[in-house]
């Protein structure tokens, strides 16, 4: 450990004195009665604090280094650590504890254990070194070099306590020969029995039969492995087969449905062909009766001609009775040919009228044959693609296989 600086605010005849140490050694020296004893108290003071008590003294150390001459009764150390770490102590020496810094100013002193009667133990903490022992190993004061015969056998045994466990009160051999009994009484050794090393040594035994029993299995069970594996291999070919299979059915359903179309587009085409035949029948009986009104016609004209030729006898014969009748006559005749043509007419018209409503309706079922014939091709074509498909990407030659 290393006192880096010591800063006094007030502690005895000390006051506002601050003292920068170097990594070599350092003298500190002055007159007698300058102060040098306080300032090792004042080390001591600031690890380990001042005691309230007398201890066989004529008054309490707190009363005796109490400074007379300023208020501030506190001062501050800086010191470094063996691990290189370093800290930062203020104390008011009218409170009981200290401020504990680390090298980033942060106070840690609630990380240390607080004894009631001694206060923050941070120091003892830090180093395992209990007042007495930093005292009488570390600080060395005047007419206090020589130790008699106990207190030199107790600062050897707290040495080596130290270098042994870390701690002053701490014996290695006695921690050593604890750890023994402890070993011995919860673990136990080759020479005693249910302890738990005997208990695990037993069950190592054990395993170790139940190792070789299990051995002669090994053999076996490379075998049920290989079948396993066979098997999962069967299981996985039998589920592409199936998922297969499940596809083929979907994609049949479909089929179906497109043969479906195809047979009602081809009803529909025969009866639009039906509805065709049945006009053009019609359209022939039209047209025949418009030949047979035209047949008509000719013998009005010739019924006319007839009239004429029946007037002109009628002027060269003189009967006058005769030539009368043979004049009213022709024209009840002529009339009666003029209602007819009429009539005539209107038929034509007629047919005329009803020729053209069998051709539109014959243009309007060729339309929606022609219409249906080519949603026909295109559902066939679709048809084959989807077949076509369903083998190839199945890797069948026939749809019928995979079924079976």
């Amino acid at each position: 450990m290393k006192i880096k600086n010591l800063r006094v605010n007030g502690f005895g005849k000390l006051k506002n004195k601050s003292i920068e140490l170097e990594d070599s050694i350092n003298i500190i020296y002055g007159k007698n009665e300058a102060g040098k004893s306080t300032l090792l108290k004042y080390i001591i003071s600031m690890f380990y604090g001042l005691s309230k008590n007398k201890n066989g003294g004529t008054i309490p150390e707190i009363e005796k280094y109490e400074p007379w001459e300023v208020e501030e009764f506190s001062g501050k150390i800086i010191y470094e650590l063996d691990n290189k770490k370093v800290f930062e102590v203020y104390r008011d020496f009218k409170k009981k504890n200290p401020k504990i810094y680390n090298e980033n100013l942060e106070d840690i002193s609630k990380e240390f254990n607080i004894d009631k009667t001694k206060g923050n133990e941070f120091f003892y903490e830090q180093t395992g070194l209990e007042e007495e022992i930093f005292v009488s190993s570390i600080i060395t004061k005047q007419a206090k070099v020589k130790l008699n015969e106990k207190e030199q056998n107790t600062l050897i045994q707290k040495i080596s306590n130290i270098l042994g466990t870390g701690e002053d009160n701490t014996s290695y051999t006695t921690i050593l020969n604890k750890l023994k009994k402890k070993l011995n009484d919860e673990v136990g050794t080759l020479n005693t029995k249910e302890r738990p090393i005997n208990i695990v040594e037993n069950k190592i035994k054990q395993l170790q039969l139940e190792k070789q029993e299990l051995e002669k299995y090994h053999t076996y069970k490379f075998d049920i492995d290989e079948r396993i594996i066979e098997k999962s291999e069967s299981i996985n070919k039998l589920n592409k087969e199936l998922e297969i299979l499940r596809n083929v059915n979907i994609e049949k359903e479909r089929l179906k449905e497109k043969e479906h179309r195809i047979n009602i587009n081809k009803e529909l085409i025969d009866s639009f062909e039906n509805d065709i035949d049945k006009l053009e029948l019609e359209k022939a009986k039209v047209k025949k009766e418009e030949v047979i009104k035209n047949i008509s016609r000719t013998q009005i004209i010739v019924s006319i001609v007839l009239a004429i030729i029946v007037g002109l006898i009628e002027i060269l014969i003189h009967n006058i009775i005769i030539k009368i009748s043979a004049v009213v006559g022709l024209i009840i005749y002529l009339i009666y040919l003029l209602i007819k043509n009429n009539n005539i007419k209107k038929s034509k018209q007629e047919v005329i009228k009803k020729q053209k409503e069998i051709e539109n309706r014959i243009n309007i079922i060729v339309q929606n044959k022609e219409k249906q014939l080519v949603e026909l091709l295109k559902i066939q074509e679709e048809y084959e693609d989807d077949l076509n498909k369903i083998k190839n990407s199945n890797g069948i030659s026939s749809l019928d296989n995979i079924l079976e």
